[in-house]
This record gives C-alpha cells, sequence and structure tokens, in this order.
C-alpha cells in the first residue's frame, strides 16, 4: 500500500483509482466536517502504507478501500486519528531581529509575514535581507495566541532599525514634543550597526534654526 500523508485530497482519490481501490474520507479532527476534496490533505489512512493489500478491479465487490482522514490544507493533523489538534502558539518575537523573528514564525508554519516601519519617518527597505538586523517592536496578532491555520495566518512585525528605540505607542515619534513646550534635546549619536540607515533623513528636522 501506497503512502498517501500529505497529499492533497483529490490527489489522493486519483492515486487510488489509479491503482484499483476504491475510496472514501472522513475529518481526521473530532469536528466530523465533511472533507472538500480540493481544499484537504491526508494525514492518516486506512489500510496503512506499507501493508499488502489486495489489488482488485473497482467494480468488484472484493475490491479493498482505502479510508483518508484529512484536514483541511495548512491545518496540522492532529496526535491521531479523531483526536483534536494541538494548535502551535505564536512565539514572542519582541526585541528579536527581522531575521530571527522570520525563523522563530517559519518554525510554525506561518509564511504570510507583513513589516512595517514602527516609526512613520524610518525607511524600511522592500527586501528582506536588507531589513533583517531591524528590531521588533512590536507584533500582531501577541505571543501566545493558538495559531489554527498557520498557512493563511498573517503576521504583521512593527520594526526600528538597529540601535534606535521603540516609540511609546505603534506610529509614534520616539523623543517627540511631549507638550510641555520645552525644548527637548534629540541624540543622534547612534552606533548604528544596519544595512543602509542614515540619521539625518529627509523631512526630519534636528535641532536647525529653521525647525
Amino acid at each position: 500500500m501506497a503512502d498517501y500523508a500529505g497529499l492533497r485530497l483529490d490527489e489522493a482519490y486519483r492515486k487510488a483509482r489509479e491503482q484499483g481501490f476504491r475510496y472514501g474520507s472522513h475529518d481526521a479532527t473530532e469536528k466530523d466536517e465533511r472533507p472538500r476534496p480540493t481544499g484537504w490533505a491526508v494525514c492518516f489512512q486506512t489500510p496503512a502504507a506499507g501493508s499488502y493489500a489486495q489489488s482488485a478491479p473497482m467494480r468488484s465487490s472484493e475490491a479493498d478501500a482505502l479510508d483518508f482522514a484529512a484536514v483541511p490544507f495548512g491545518q496540522p493533523c492532529p496526535p491521531a486519528d479523531g483526536r483534536p489538534i494541538g494548535y502551535p502558539a505564536l512565539p514572542d518575537v519582541v526585541g528579536k531581529t527581522s531575521r530571527q523573528a522570520y525563523t522563530a514564525l517559519g518554525a510554525i508554519g506561518i509564511r504570510d509575514i507583513r513589516p512595517s516601519p514602527a516609526r512613520p519617518e524610518d525607511d524600511l527597505p522592500d527586501v528582506a535581507e536588507k531589513h533583517e538586523k531591524w528590531r521588533v517592536c512590536q507584533q500582531t496578532p501577541a505571543a501566545g495566541q493558538e495559531v489554527d491555520n498557520p498557512h493563511y495566518q498573517i503576521v504583521r512585525l512593527d520594526l526600528v532599525y538597529p540601535g534606535s528605540s521603540c516609540p511609546p505607542e505603534p506610529g509614534a515619534v520616539a523623543g517627540g514634543d511631549s507638550g510641555s513646550g520645552q525644548d527637548t534635546d534629540v541624540d543622534t549619536d547612534i552606533d548604528v550597526d544596519g544595512p543602509d540607515v542614515h540619521l539625518h533623513r529627509p523631512g526630519i528636522c534636528h535641532r536647525k534654526w529653521w525647525c
């Protein structure tokens, strides 16, 4: 018996048909939903892969029937047929570099990661390799949330370039006017170890007379 685990359900049906087997499917979890051939994937099968089976034509009542236990595509398989899925939880990537965050999220199957600058004056490079040393200020959803379908889960990361501090709130400017009317010193002597970083950026006033 061939191993069908991991195949899309309609592909498993096709291969079973080509090998002369009757086939059916059911929900691999405790939910008992009706599987859809184009949107589900095989977790388990009966008879098991590697076992010997009678390969009679499908028109025969003696033909072996393959039963596929499946889950919606992108969801993890349960530990056993009929058991609940142990959903992974989002790791805490706040404070990590962009590269470390991508690695940690990818380890649980997250692929749709959407980075953005935590401060509006920052210019985040479009290519991931060019902002891999930027640091995560905030992640959405928050760490610890269960992910029922990692393949389709979107995770947003607010990043700042190396050596700079996170804003007090998403989108706020760190070191900005507190509303007291007093002049606030801006420390621009930052040791930056990052790709193509410019502290004096267009549109930012660094205590010039025209500010």
